[in-house]
């Protein structure tokens, strides 16, 4: 029997079809939908970047505008407050080169609210004093506010650029505080030294110290004692009325011992200490030298009294400038080369010279 033949393969026939690989196709799918992710997270950064700029800008933009709004308000009720607010009384340039500011003031100026009670004189003894500290917004003490007119001159001399601390008993000056906040009113008595011991720890060192209080004996050298050292070291201190030191009902007298003036000429020697020191008699090589090492000078006027002060702890000394080719004895410039002349020959020649 015969053996069966496998069949012959058919000739032209097609291969059959292989199957793509699972894992590739997951792979791709997978780095699709990563791409997809991240285009999907970097839109929405990007959105909310520009939110937050956006939001940035518009709250930038209303802060403007409501600083623009604040100052078109502030600017409006300004020009309303200076169109109900009359200009204050200023000097002419003319005046103030002929009187002064302060005596311009106390004659002309018609808007004087407070009344002041100056002697006149008293107008250019202010002008020498004061001037140095315009534009430096000095602290400044009255002692004696009374009516308060010489607080308002301070403070318009100052064009309000100050800070004002009046002294006085009478509940009535405290009225100062409601018209000027820069002025600050302490009652108090002058003459106890507890109060201004308090005070000083309360107040800060002044530039300017104007005492016109009570005008009695120990009212003045008790505010002088207590208060000299709380002047700053360039400051000054002003005494006015110190003809109540002729007066026997301040307890005053001509010559008499305990008054603000006698009191004040012991400063002279004081001023002069070191050459008091230096005397050849050798009994006042203690003498203080405290007053004069911050002292610069005690000037009298009628009535007034002012100490500038200035801290100067150097022993004062004299020093010959130039004049090297000039004759000791005769005062004669000698020629380059000339030898010294000798005192009888120029004792000599002046007597001639000028008979």
């Amino acid at each position: 029997m015969d053996q069966m033949q496998p069949p012959a393969a058919t000739v032209g026939a097609e291969a059959p079809d292989i199957p793509e690989d699972d894992n590739v196709t997951a792979v791709t799918v997978a780095g699709e939908n990563r791409s997809e992710e991240e285009a999907q997270e970097e839109a929405r950064e990007e959105a909310q970047e520009e939110a937050q700029e956006e939001a940035q800008e518009e709250a930038q933009e209303e802060a403007q505008e409501e600083a623009q709004e604040e100052a078109q308000e502030e600017a409006q009720e300004e020009a309303q407050e200076e169109a109900h607010t009359p200009k204050l009384w200023e000097p002419t340039e003319k005046d103030v080169a002929r009187s002064g500011w302060f005596s311009s003031y106390f004659f002309d100026a018609p808007d004087k609210r407070f009344g002041v009670h100056k002697w006149a004189h008293y107008m250019p003894v202010y002008e020498k004093h004061l001037a140095r500290f315009q534009g430096k917004d000095p602290v400044i003490l009255e002692v004696g506010v009374a009516k308060g007119g010489s607080v308002e001159m301070w403070n318009r001399y100052f064009g309000g650029r100050c800070t004002i601390y009046g002294v006085d008993l009478m509940r009535k000056c405290q009225v100062m505080e409601d018209h000027f906040p820069n002025v600050h009113i302490v009652r108090g008595d002058q003459a106890d030294p507890n109060f201004w011991r308090d005070f000083r720890t309360k107040c800060p060192k002044v530039d300017i110290l104007l005492e016109d209080g009570g005008h009695k004996m120990h009212q003045q050298i008790r505010t002088f004692e207590c208060m000299y050292d709380h002047v700053k070291d360039d400051g000054v201190y002003l005494c006015e009325d110190m003809c109540t030191s002729y007066r026997p009902e301040y307890g005053g007298g001509l010559g008499k011992g305990g008054t603000f003036v006698e009191y004040t000429k012991g400063l002279i020697d004081q001023m002069n200490a070191h050459h008091i020191r230096a005397s050849r008699t050798g009994d006042h090589a203690y003498f203080p030298l405290d007053f004069r090492h911050v002292t610069a000078s005690v000037t009298f006027y009628d009535g007034v009294v002012v100490l500038e002060k200035h801290v100067d702890h150097e022993v004062p000394y004299g020093a010959l400038k130039g004049g090297n080719g000039q004759c000791v004895w005769c005062n004669r410039i000698l020629a380059p080369g000339e030898a010294p002349h000798e005192k009888l020959e120029c004792q000599s020649w002046l007597r001639r010279r000028y008979p």
